[in-house]
């Protein structure tokens, strides 16, 4: 293999950024909505609030320490931020305002997080795809290693063609979100240069385990 080039300051930030919003997505408890309303800034909340304000301003570091330009973002990219644009006018007719601005400002640090990256490594994605791969390697293990070490917690059964369902437990991960994971593992074994047939497996046996709807 051909070295790998060291990474600049910048590209250091924006993979930073990267992993802090991996981090504020990690859930550690389970709460009822009277429970989230009553008390949304427990401990494990701060961390998700710090997690995420971490990723911003590493992200925001990264962007402005070269002339900043949003030149080459593609048309989906704008769609995106399109879509962010329009969910602050979900407060109207809020049941709770500051829920609805704590999913705005998470989906707001997710798109400058996405443009630190797209600006520290312009025209290749080969090192940002790697870090992401990385981490839902982690998240996949956890599932993995749940399965292991709590079955009881992880494992549930239901009525269906596949007569069980698995979740995650620590991290907390609903069943779609482990579903989520296993299609994204997929993905990566399907964009290899080569095929991987495990990693293609891997993420098919996770779909159907999930029961992923």
């Amino acid at each position: 293999r051909p070295p790998r080039p060291r990474l600049t300051g910048r590209q250091v930030l924006a993979l930073g950024a990267l992993y802090a919003v991996f981090a504020s997505t990690l859930v550690f408890r389970q709460r009822t909505a009277t429970e989230l309303a009553d008390d949304p800034l427990d401990l494990a909340g701060q961390f998700r609030v710090i997690a995420l304000a971490t990723a911003f301003v590493l992200s925001c570091a990264s962007m402005l320490s070269r002339r900043f330009t949003l030149r080459g973002v593609p048309l989906a990219g704008w769609l995106v931020v399109a879509y962010v644009g329009v969910v602050p006018l979900g407060l109207v007719e809020a049941v709770s305002p500051s829920l609805v601005l704590f999913k705005w400002s998470e989906l707001v640090t997710f798109v400058v997080v996405w443009l630190a990256l797209t600006r520290a490594f312009p025209g290749d994605t080969t090192v940002p795809m790697r870090h992401f791969g990385i981490a839902l390697g982690l998240l996949v293990s956890a599932v993995l290693a749940n399965i292991v070490l709590f079955p009881d917690r992880a494992v549930s059964a239901v009525d269906g063609i596949v007569p069980f369902q698995l979740g995650g437990y620590l991290p907390q991960l609903a069943s779609n979100d482990v579903g989520t994971l296993g299609v994204l593992v997929v993905a990566f074994g399907l964009g290899r240069r080569r095929v991987s047939p495990g990693l293609v497996a891997l993420g098919t046996a996770l779909v159907l385990a999930a029961s992923y709807r």
